[in-house]
């Protein structure tokens, strides 16, 4: 077994409800944790959501412990984001901006859909200027 150390950065549920161990704290807590972390820290909604099934697997599965409230908490929402996708006439518009190479850049990454460091990648040959 290996003999790494773990480095805590204090927001853990014990240090965050001063040293109260997990078997003494119920849902109030939990779920006061949960809301702390979320506002203070922001993440994502997957790292949320993967708090709370830790949690939930320590209660249920290591300390054996049924807390039937912890399984009714709502899970964090991804946020949804509409594209923001410009027109073909603001697209020109912005290509006539640039000045060569990077406008050929540009019509490159419009053109054929490729992400920034697969334009700045291309080379000479890889290129049917007809």
């Amino acid at each position: 077994m290996s003999s790494r150390k773990i480095r805590a950065d204090g927001w853990v549920p014990v240090r965050f409800h001063s040293g109260k161990p997990p078997r003494q704290m119920g849902a109030e807590e939990v779920t006061a944790f949960r809301d702390e972390l979320a506002v203070a820290r922001r993440p994502a909604a997957s790292t949320q959501n993967q708090a709370l099934c830790a949690r939930l697997f320590l209660y249920k599965r290591v300390l054996d412990l049924q807390i039937p409230r912890l399984e009714a908490l709502e899970r964090a929402r991804w946020p949804e984001h509409l594209p923001s996708v410009l027109s073909r006439q603001e697209t020109l518009t912005l290509l006539e901006h640039f000045v060569p190479p990077f406008r050929l850049i540009g019509e490159l990454l419009y053109g054929n859909g490729l992400r920034l460091l697969e334009a700045l990648s291309i080379r000479v040959n890889d290129v049917d200027l007809d």
